[in-house]
């Protein structure tokens, strides 16, 4: 069975599950996300990626022109894999943004940039965050950068 938790705060619940495949659309959340308290064992693995602007390096730019950035949310994802103890996590952010910590779960971390990590043409590092209980490892292999 596949699970899906949806928190958009752009996006109505409703809109994110009518876009979804019928057998995805088995779980959603309206609400906070503090709400999110599901059954332990429903999820095997929590994939995420929090707004990273609290960690971007354009955030003193963004503020120098009278904009509020969004507030460190890595909490709010570190609270998700707390209440669900899947057995792994993948936390994808910006260069900067600080490892998840979450009891119990070992932390590695691997920058990876889209022209070396299955191609493209922009050239863009993230930090992903893999956590597991077991301390298993994910590498992701390099790959050519594409010719231009």
């Amino acid at each position: 069975m596949v699970s899906f938790f949806a928190s958009r705060p752009r996006k109505q619940p409703q809109e994110t599950a009518r876009s979804l495949p019928p057998d995805m659309r088995q779980l959603i959340l309206e609400g906070h996300i503090r709400d999110f308290h599901p059954q332990l064992g429903h999820f095997g693995g929590i994939i995420g990626g929090p707004p990273c602007q609290a960690f971007s390096r354009f955030k003193y730019l963004v503020e120098y022109n009278g904009y509020q950035t969004a507030p460190n949310l890595i909490p709010e994802f570190e609270w998700c894999v707390k209440e669900a103890q899947p057995a792994w996590f993948i936390m994808e952010n910006v260069l900067d943004a600080p490892l998840p910590v979450v009891l119990g779960y070992q932390v590695q971390s691997q920058l990876l940039n889209n022209r070396k990590h299955g191609g493209g043409t922009q050239s863009r590092t993230r930090r992903i965050s893999f956590g597991t209980r077991d301390g298993r490892r994910l590498l992701v292999p390099e790959t050519p950068e594409p010719q231009e």
